[in-house]
C-alpha cells in the first residue's frame, strides 16, 4: 500500500512539473539556494575560537566551516579549491587518494548540492589524486556510473582540493 501512495504522489508532482514548467534542474538549483531542502546534509569541519571541530550543517554553516565531512569518520575534504594547478605546485600528501575520490564521486550531486548552498564551488572537472608518483587525475563530470581516471603529462593543470583527518 505504501509503494502505490509514494507512486500517486510523485506522479502528482510530475503532473505539476509539467504544467508549471518546472524541471529537474529547476529544482536542484532550488535545493543549492535553500540549504533547509538539501536531501542529505554533510557535517562540516568548523573553526570555533581557532579550534576545528565537527559540526552538523545547520551549526557549522555559521560557523567558519573550512571543510565538508562526505563519510561518517573523520576523513574531510577541505571547501577551499585551487584551480588551474601544475602537479608540482600541490602538496602530494595532502591529496586525496584515488579510493577516496571514487567513494566521494558517488556522493558527488549532494554533496554538490551542500557547497552550492554553501556558497563553496561543486566539484567539477579535473583534481589531482594521490598515486604514487604517477601524474593522477580524476575527473567529476556529472557521470555517476564511472569515475574517469587517467595519468596525464606534467603539464596538465588541474584543480585541487585537499583532505585531512580531524
Amino acid at each position: 500500500m505504501e509503494n502505490n501512495i509514494k507512486k500517486n504522489v510523485m506522479i502528482n508532482i510530475l503532473r505539476q512539473m509539467s504544467a508549471t514548467g518546472i524541471s529537474f534542474e529547476d529544482l536542484k538549483n532550488e535545493m543549492a539556494q535553500n540549504p533547509k531542502l538539501l536531501l542529505q546534509k554533510f557535517d562540516l569541519l568548523c573553526l570555533v575560537n581557532g579550534v576545528p571541530q565537527r559540526l552538523p550543517l545547520e551549526k557549522g554553516m555559521n560557523q567558519n566551516p573550512i571543510g565538508i565531512f562526505p563519510f561518517a569518520g573523520n576523513w574531510y575534504l577541505e571547501l577551499a579549491q585551487e584551480e588551474g594547478k601544475l602537479r608540482h605546485q600541490v602538496n602530494e600528501k595532502r591529496l586525496p587518494d584515488r579510493d577516496i575520490w571514487l567513494e566521494v564521486y558517488k556522493l558527488q550531486d549532494a554533496l554538490n548540492a551542500q557547497l552550492l548552498a554553501m556558497g563553496q564551488p561543486p566539484l567539477k572537472g579535473m583534481y589531482f589524486s594521490r598515486g604514487g608518483g604517477i601524474n593522477w587525475v580524476v575527473t567529476f563530470d556529472g557521470n555517476k556510473l564511472a569515475m574517469p581516471e587517467d595519468s596525464v603529462s606534467a603539464p596538465t593543470e588541474a584543480n585541487v582540493r585537499y583532505c585531512g583527518m580531524l
